[in-house]
């Protein structure tokens, strides 16, 4: 996810400039990550926050009308995560790349290799 090949659903709503397509993209997300770890769920949601600001949209009212259509086991992280103001597209390792589509939403982080066994063993 986040990769030419297979770009983050924020990044059509905000090439559409529709924040109610981001909507339906945080819902359908919500939905399918309801049982996932948290912590992920979150580096995930990233890009609609981010999306959300760019789109001229409240975070909290998008979030807040997305938990209500999705799984308690996950309503209460989007609601949550909505009223973030600590949030940075860079410190959930995300980074927006303008493309000649338009803008992309982009993981950032790069791929760990564990390292090899030492020398001399």
């Amino acid at each position: 996810m986040g990769s030419a090949a297979r770009e983050h659903p924020a990044t059509a709503a905000l090439r559409a400039g529709s924040a109610e397509g981001l909507r339906g993209w945080l819902i359908r997300d919500l939905t399918r990550d309801a049982a996932k770890d948290p912590r992920d769920v979150m580096i995930h949601l990233t890009p609609y926050h981010d999306a959300a600001n760019r789109l001229g949209t409240s975070p909290v009212e998008l979030f807040d009308s997305a938990a209500a259509e999705v799984p308690d086991a996950v309503a209460d992280l989007a609601r949550t995560f909505g009223r973030r103001t600590d949030l940075t597209l860079a410190v959930m390792g995300w980074r927006i790349e303008d493309t000649a589509d338009g803008p992309a939403y982009r993981f950032a982080w790069p791929a760990w290799s564990p390292p090899s066994a030492p020398p001399g063993r």
